[in-house]
């Protein structure tokens, strides 16, 4: 049984090396893409299969299909993303680190971890 994946961003890092990378693994079907620019969205979309697009990761994170998601964002949109994903119950995968600062290191894991009891 494959997973059903989604995919947030789709800058050079998400285009280059992110989705291709999830693409290429047989247990994984590319589900959904949230990205805020349509056109390249729908280019990315087309290309690598995904069924659904999304113009934004809260809308995506109300699907309940989507069982994982990854994330390439800006640095500073990051830790709200993982946020919204892991409140929605997703899994999340993010190459940047959670927080922007140290004292904030672990914010996503607390928040996943608090909202599963």
């Amino acid at each position: 049984m494959a997973v059903k994946f989604g995919y947030v961003g789709c800058g050079l890092m998400g285009q280059g090396v992110h989705i291709p990378n999830f693409a290429g693994i047989p247990e994984v079907e590319m589900a959904a893409l949230a990205e805020l620019r349509p056109r390249l969205g729908e280019k990315v979309q087309r290309r690598w299969g995904f069924r659904k697009l999304y113009g934004s990761h809260v809308e995506l994170a109300k699907d309940p299909e989507v069982e994982a998601v990854g994330v390439s964002a800006a640095f500073t949109e990051q830790a709200e993303i993982a946020r919204d994903l892991l409140r929605a119950g997703k899994h999340v995968f993010m190459e940047k680190p959670r927080c922007r600062w140290r004292r904030r290191r672990t914010c996503s894991t607390r928040w996943g971890r608090r909202e599963r009891g």
